[in-house]
C-alpha cells in the first residue's frame, strides 16, 4: 500500500508543478487512486441515497443455482461507489444452498415448461418472500434491476415487490433486453427508468438527477442520456443514446463483495476478469451487439495485469476467466498483458475464448507458457452449409486444425455448438453430432437455438412467424418449441438433443476422472481450499463421485 500511496503523490507533485505532459500520467493518476481507494476500502459515502444493483431470480425457478454477478453490473456499482454512493449487489439467483443436480428439462419439451412458470407467478414463493425480505432490510432508494431475456418477467415482478416495500424508491431496468425492448419495458407501471446499452457513465449522472429529486432539488432528466423515462403526465420519453467509452482503462475494478458472501461460494478463488468489450463479427445468433456495438474497445496491458495483480492479493485468486468474447483481437497486446503478469511474479491458471481463425503456434505457445488449461471457441455447427448462413466466417477445417494444435500442447479445448436452427434438416443435425465425435473436444457445450431479441435470427424468425407469442419466460436454452422448424417437430427434436446431450455427458465423465486424478491437479485443490474445511470437503466428496461416475458436468 505504501508504494502505492508514493506513487500517488509522486503523480500529485507532478501534476502540481506542471512536469506532467501527458495525458496519460493523468489517466494513470486516477487508476492509481482509484486502487488505493478500494483497495482500502475507505470511500466516503457522501450522498445520503442507498442504492441496491440486483440480478433478479430465474434460475431457481427451474432448479439451477447461478453463482456469477453479472460483470456489468458488478462495474456499475463500483462507478457509483466513487461517486459517493452506498451500493450493494444482490444475485437472487445464488442460493445459500447450491444444488448439485441437472433440473429436469423435459416440461419445457412437453409443455413450454409452464409448471415452473405457474411456480414463478407464485405470490407466496419462497425466493419473492426472500426479494421482499431483502428489500425491507436494505431499504434502498434506488434499485437497478438487470435482466436477460428470459430473466425480464422475474425482473419487473421484482420492480413490482421494490414498489410495494417502498413506493418513492426510483427503479431502473437495464441490461441486453431492456437495451433492445426498452418502449416494452419503461411501459410497465412499476419501472421509473430503462437504461439503455453501456451502463457505467449512463447509471451515474442518472442516479445524480434522481438524487436531486429525491432531496427537491431542480432535476431534468431530459439531460440523462441513454435514458428511457416517464414525465409527469405518464409520457415515455427517449433520449438519445450516449457515446461508448473509450478508455476502460479509466473505469474502476468492478465490485466483488458478493466473492465474500459465504464459504459454500466455491467462486472465491477464481475471478472473472473483462479486458475488452466489443466483437467485430456478423455472426447472426448473436445479441450482444445493441449492447456493445460493432467495435472493439480494449484495456490496456498495464490496467488489466494490475487489476489481476489486486485480485490476486486481496482475494487469494490464482484462477482467471478472461471473459472477453474474443481475447485474442490483438496479438500483440495479449503478449504484452501475460509476459507483464509473468513478470509481476503473478501465478495464475487462466482460460480464454478466442476463434479458431486466431488460432496459431505462436498464440497456442505462449499461452500455454504463460498459464492457459482452456481455451474456449465458437463452432455452432459441423455443417459447413450452416456456418456460411449464420454467417460465423469459419470452415470445418479451421476448426479441425485449431483444436489439434491446441491440444498438442496439452490445453484443454471447450466447443460450442448450437442446434436447432429453422431451417436444419435431420442430415445437418447429424453432421454436427459426427463432427463433435470427429473433433475430440475435451469439452463440449450443445444448446438448443432461441433467436433473442438484438439477434439477425431473431429478426428474421419474427419476420417470419416462427416464434411462440412473447412469454420471455420460455426463450430459455433448453426449450425446443420457442422457434418452429421446417424439417422437423419439436418433439423428435427434444428426444434428439438428449441422445447427443448424453454421448456429451460420457465424453465429459471421462475428462473428468482422467484430470482429477492428476497429482497437480489433487494438490492445486487441497491449497486452495485449505482454509476452508467445508470446501475442502466439498472437493473430497466430488472427487469420490467423480471416480465413481456419479457425476455428469
Amino acid at each position: 500500500m505504501s508504494d502505492i500511496k508514493n506513487q500517488i503523490h509522486e503523480t500529485e507533485v507532478n501534476l502540481a508543478t506542471g512536469q506532467s505532459k501527458l495525458e496519460k500520467n493523468r489517466e494513470e493518476y486516477l487508476r492509481l487512486k482509484d486502487t488505493l481507494q478500494f483497495d482500502m476500502e475507505t470511500y466516503k459515502v457522501t450522498q445520503k441515497e442507498r442504492i441496491l444493483l440486483v440480478n433478479p431470480p430465474f434460475y431457481r425457478f427451474i432448479g439451477f443455482s447461478y453463482e456469477y454477478n453479472p460483470m456489468g453490473t458488478a462495474y456499475i456499482g463500483a462507478c457509483l461507489r466513487r461517486e459517493g454512493y452506498q451500493c450493494d449487489l444482490t444475485n437472487f439467483d445464488f442460493p445459500e444452498k447450491i444444488n448439485p443436480h441437472e433440473p429436469d428439462m423435459l416440461p419445457f419439451a412437453e409443455d413450454y415448461g409452464r409448471e415452473y412458470k405457474e411456480e414463478m407467478n407464485r405470490i407466496d414463493h419462497p425466493i419473492w418472500k426472500e426479494v421482499e425480505n431483502k428489500f425491507q432490510k436494505y431499504r434502498p432508494d434506488i434499485i437497478g434491476i438487470t435482466s436477460m431475456t428470459p430473466q425480464i418477467e422475474q425482473a419487473l415482478y421484482t420492480a413490482k415487490i421494490a414498489k410495494k416495500v417502498n413506493p418513492k424508491c426510483k427503479v431502473i431496468i437495464g441490461g441486453v433486453h431492456a437495451t433492445v425492448l426498452a418502449e416494452e419495458c419503461i411501459a410497465d407501471e412499476n419501472v421509473d427508468f430503462v437504461s439503455i446499452g453501456e451502463g457505467e457513465i449512463a447509471a451515474v449522472e442518472l442516479c445524480k438527477m434522481i438524487s436531486r429529486e429525491l432531496n427537491h432539488q431542480e432535476f431534468d432528466y431530459s439531460q440523462c442520456k441513454s435514458t428511457a423515462w416517464k414525465d409527469k403526465t405518464g409520457k415515455i420519453i427517449f433520449n438519445p443514446r450516449g457515446d461508448f467509452i473509450e478508455n476502460l482503462d479509466l473505469l474502476p475494478y468492478p465490485i466483488r463483495d458478493y466473492e465474500k458472501k459465504s464459504e459454500k461460494d466455491f467462486m472465491i478463488s477464481r475471478v472473472s476478469i473483462l479486458s475488452g468489450r466489443g466483437c467485430p463479427f456478423k455472426c447472426t445468433f448473436c445479441a450482444r451487439k445493441p449492447m456493445w456495438g460493432n467495435s472493439v474497445r480494449l484495456r490496456s496491458p498495464e490496467s488489466v495485469a494490475d487489476e489481476i495483480e489486486f485480485v490476486y492479493h486481496k482475494y487469494g485468486c490464482r484462477f482467471v476467466m478472461f471473459e472477453d468474447d474474443t481475447f485474442t483481437m490483438n496479438g500483440q497486446r495479449v503478449k504484452e498483458t501475460l509476459e507483464l503478469i509473468q513478470k509481476r511474479g503473478l501465478k495464475i491458471t487462466y482460460t480464454i475464448q478466442t476463434r479458431v481463425t486466431h488460432v496459431n503456434e505462436n498464440l497456442v505457445k505462449l499461452v500455454k507458457e504463460t498459464g492457459c488449461k482452456n481455451i474456449a471457441i465458437g463452432v455452432e455447427s459441423g455443417n459447413q452449409w450452416i456456418l456460411d448462413k449464420i454467417e460465423k466466417g469459419i470452415t470445418l477445417e479451421q476448426v479441425r486444425t485449431a483444436v489439434k494444435l491446441i491440444q498438442s500442447y496439452g490445453i484443454l479445448v471447450s466447443s460450442f455448438f448450437i442446434i436447432g436452427y429453422p431451417w436444419e434438416t435431420k442430415e445437418m443435425l447429424n453432421d454436427t453430432e459426427n463432427f463433435i465425435k470427429e473433433l475430440g473436444s475435451d469439452i463440449t457445450h450443445l444448446y438448443m437455438l432461441v433467436p433473442l431479441p438484438g439477434s439477425k435470427l431473431y429478426d428474421d424468425a419474427v419476420a417470419e412467424k416462427r416464434l411462440i407469442p412473447k412469454e420471455w419466460f420460455y426463450y430459455f436454452f433448453q426449450n425446443p418449441n420457442v422457434v418452429k422448424h421446417d424439417h422437423f417437430d419439436n418433439a423428435w427434436f427434444y428426444q434428439r438433443y438428449q441422445e447427443m446431450k448424453n454421448y456429451i455427458h460420457t465424453l465429459r465423465r471421462d475428462v473428468l476422472k482422467k484430470k482429477s486424478r492428476s497429482f497437480r491437479f489433487i494438490l492445486t485443490k487441497i491449497k486452495d481450499h485449505a482454509k476452508s474445511p467445508k470446501r475442502l470437503w466439498y472437493f473430497a466428496k466430488r472427487f469420490v463421485k467423480i471416480q465413481l461416475g456419479l457425476v455428469d458436468k
